[in-house]
C-alpha cells in the first residue's frame, strides 16, 4: 500500500471547510488503572476508557465562518459538534454529533510574523466517542 498523502487533508464542520489550515493531528489514549496491590513485585493494570484530542494549524482568517465559529465556541465553550478531521477526500475521522458529543476547543492562538501570514492554531479535548469513516 502506498503512503497516504496529506494533500486532500482537510478539517470541516459537518461539510463545511475551516478555511486555510495546513496541518491536523488526532490523538487517541486510553487510560490505565493500576490494579496492583501491596505485596506485588510487578504492576498490574487495566484498560480504562478511551479519550481523544485534536489539533489544527494554519492561515488566520477572521472572515472565514468556520474559524469564527471556533473561536466562538472557545469563547462560550461549547461543544464543536461534527468535527471532521479528513486524511483525504472521502476518509474522516468523526467527533460525536450529540448535545454531548464533540470537541470542546480547550485552546487557541492566533499569530502573526511581519515576514509571514497570520496564523492559527487550536486544540480539542475530545467528549464522546470519535470513529473512522
Amino acid at each position: 500500500m502506498p503512503a497516504m498523502s496529506g494533500r486532500y487533508a482537510s478539517v470541516k464542520i459537518g461539510t463545511a471547510l475551516i478555511g486555510l489550515l495546513g496541518t491536523w493531528t488526532l490523538s487517541l489514549n486510553r487510560d490505565e488503572i493500576d490494579t496492583s496491590c501491596f505485596g506485588s513485585t510487578w504492576g498490574q493494570s487495566e484498560v480504562g476508557m478511551a479519550k481523544w484530542s485534536a489539533s489544527f494549524n494554519g492561515h488566520f482568517d477572521p472572515s472565514d465562518a468556520q474559524q469564527s465559529s471556533i473561536m466562538g465556541s472557545f469563547r462560550t465553550g461549547t461543544l464543536v459538534g461534527e468535527l471532521r478531521l479528513y486524511a483525504d477526500n472521502s476518509s474522516y475521522w468523526e467527533a460525536a454529533s450529540t448535545t454531548q458529543g464533540g470537541g470542546r476547543v480547550t485552546s487557541l492562538e492566533v499569530g502573526a510574523d511581519k515576514g509571514g501570514v497570520a496564523s492559527i492554531s487550536c486544540t480539542f479535548a475530545g467528549s464522546r466517542e470519535i470513529s473512522y469513516n
